[in-house]
């Protein structure tokens, strides 16, 4: 509940006692089941992608050297993740027909059809965490603020995990706000006012928009088999390959050092 100059919340703990908290601003950081959110009835819209994520982590024979890998197939992208030296998540989409079907195998058969789909760029992969399936929707809130409150991450965007950006925009949308969070404690301002939160979810806005953006044209782009359409795909591939220009700015969008970035979040 926010007030004139405070935002109050009460937290019930493990014993059934209440915790009330007082503070100028709140962020809801809670993720894509956001309390925050629901308790300021904020609306979402939904965009359903017909697929599903297969999460696990595997072991490998030969070192990621803190390479991450993604391979777009005929059926959705695999992406392997570094964790450790020899040790990948990865997060393999397909359709929830065929996703339900690799749920089904033994780890065995499961194996085989991931090192089929990805190779032995890493040499012989090994299971070492269980399967978890989680279906894939655009989903994103139609606000950033409420009184003397913002949700930001998950709470505000959930993207599909092609490319990895839903982290980085989320990481930016952290620094953003603690970089006008710090600048208005400096100038001994109130941290909840109407229009700093105002002002962050207008710099927000446009990064959301491209970056979501982005991702849904990756997403649809190489989830579309047709033959005019993965035509134009494969050529439009084969000559960003020859051009490094296009190349360096593909790569910076996709480490989320495209555009204005928050002071926090460039190199010294």
């Amino acid at each position: 509940m926010a007030g004139y100059d405070a935002v109050n919340v009460s937290l019930k703990q493990v014993d059934g006692s209440s915790l009330n908290l007082s503070a100028q601003v709140l962020v809801g950081a809670d993720g894509g089941n956001s309390t925050v959110r629901k308790l300021l009835e904020i609306p979402q819209q939904v965009s359903e992608y017909g697929q599903t994520a297969l999460v696990t982590t595997v072991q490998s024979a030969l070192p990621n050297r803190h390479v991450a890998f993604e391979r777009f197939t005929e059926f959705g992208p695999l992406a392997l993740l570094p964790v450790a030296a020899k040790q990948s998540a990865v997060v393999w989409t397909r359709s929830h027909e065929q996703a339900e079907a690799l749920l089904a195998v033994n780890d065995r058969e499961f194996l085989a059809e991931l090192q089929n789909c990805f190779g032995y760029r890493l040499g012989e992969l090994k299971l070492v965490a269980p399967r978890r399936a989680f279906p894939l929707s655009l989903i994103r809130a139609d606000s950033m603020v409420a009184d003397r409150t913002v949700i930001i991450g998950n709470a505000v965007h959930q993207l599909h995990p092609v490319a990895g950006q839903g982290f980085n925009l989320g990481i930016r949308d952290v620094a953003l706000l603690a970089e006008l969070l710090m600048d208005q404690h400096d100038r001994g301002g109130d941290l909840g006012a109407a229009s700093l939160l105002r002002d962050y979810s207008r710099q927000r806005r446009q990064d959301h928009d491209r970056t979501i953006g982005f991702t849904d044209t990756v997403v649809r782009l190489f989830s579309n088999n047709r033959l005019p359409v993965a035509a134009l795909r494969n050529a439009g591939l084969a000559v960003l390959d020859h051009l490094p220009f296009a190349k360096s700015a593909l790569a910076k969008h996709a480490m989320g050092l495209a555009g204005k970035l928050p002071k926090l979040g460039k190199d010294e």
